[in-house]
This record gives C-alpha cells, structure tokens and sequence, in this order.
C-alpha cells in the first residue's frame, strides 16, 4: 500500500496589525477632543502628533471654522443656522463614532477642505 505524501501547504498567518495603525488611547481621546466644538484647539496644540490624531484634528479645525461663522449668521438668518446647526451636529456625531472605531473616515463636506490643511 502506497503511503499518502503528505501536504507541505502551511496555513498562511492572518497579516499582522502593525502597532501603528493603531491608535493608543491618548490618541483617540485627543482624537474625541477635535469634533468637540471649542476643544480641538486643545487637541490641535496638546495633543500628539501621530497621524491619527492629526487626521481628525483637521477635521475638527474646518468644523470649528464652520460653526464659528455659523454663530455669526444664526442672528441674521435664524432658519438657514437651523439646518446649518443640524448638519454640523451629524458631521461631529460621524466623525466622533468614526474615532471610536478606530477609523480614519473623511466626513462629506469637510474632507474637502481638510486637504488643504
């Protein structure tokens, strides 16, 4: 009886996540920081400086620039700051589940912007 050759296929390992491409938890708090109105200032002159981070602080920055004339405006055109209000509130509320997944999602409407910074 002939002898069964045995299989030299190896299962081939998962790829390895790189310590890098994940955020550390002081990275992700800085990261929350930056869709929080008035604190990605803090984020943008405290935080680290690792890519992550910095992805989600310009973010944040065309956010803050946005609401800031959106302040501006809301007495002179109460229902245009309305909806203005509603959406910079969704973009925050992506941009803050995006940083708790670990993701670095550009948001619709800032991303544009941000390539700039």
């Amino acid at each position: 009886m002939p002898k069964k050759k045995r299989s030299s296929t190896r299962l081939k390992a998962r790829p390895s996540t790189r310590e890098a491409d994940v955020p550390i938890s002081s990275s992700k708090t800085y990261a929350y920081f930056s869709y929080l109105f008035i604190l990605v200032l803090f984020s943008f002159l405290f935080g680290p400086r690792d890519a992550f981070t910095r992805f989600h602080v310009r973010q944040g920055l065309v956010l803050f620039v946005f609401e800031a004339i959106t302040i501006m405006v809301s007495p002179i055109i109460p229902p245009v700051a309305l909806v203005a209000w509603a959406a910079w509130v969704v973009l925050s509320l992506m941009g803050l589940f995006a940083v708790m997944q670990g993701e670095k999602k550009a948001l619709p409407l800032v991303s544009k912007y941000t390539k700039s910074l």
